[in-house]
């Protein structure tokens, strides 16, 4: 497939390949009152689902591990017992001998889990806005504290 027709559609389909949610990505091209519905709408399109897909594949050719490849190793790092984990695996940061006996450092299961959440979409990080609806109690509240109508 090559580049889409439509250059808005191409510029979506290239931002969500980067990594961006629906929604940022469609408001970064058609205006801050996109609508995330119209952005799940446009990524269902057959050519651009299609575009997206190629490239987000030429992406991962480019990179040292694809995502599969990433989720396996959070995946790896939230399943591993560390007793029983050899001194040979990947998943050992560092080993530490004392008086005590040999401590093993593995990678954190809590933050594995929040990486994995993210990468699969389900994490989604808060976002504040400051829409003030004209009229609404909240807009006489301002007034009141700041003594004049915000822009």
């Amino acid at each position: 497939m090559s580049i889409l027709s439509n250059p808005k559609h191409e510029a979506f389909a290239r931002k969500v390949a980067e990594g961006k949610r629906f929604g940022t990505a469609y408001r970064s091209v058609y205006g801050k009152k996109g609508l995330d519905s119209h952005a799940s709408r446009l990524a269902r399109n057959g050519k651009v689902s299609a575009r997206i897909k190629e490239l987000q594949q030429k992406s991962e050719s480019k990179t040292l591990l694809t995502i599969q490849e990433r989720r396996q190793f959070l995946a790896d790092v939230v399943r591993v017992k560390v007793r029983e984990t050899p001194l040979s695996s990947p998943l050992i940061q560092s080993i530490k001998t004392g008086k005590d006996g040999i401590e093993i450092r593995v990678p954190d299961k809590i933050k594995a889990l929040e990486l994995d959440a993210k990468m699969a979409g389900e994490l989604v990080e808060k976002q504040e806005t400051t829409h003030v609806l004209p009229g609404s109690l909240e807009e006489a509240v301002i007034e009141l504290i700041h003594g004049k109508k915000r822009d």
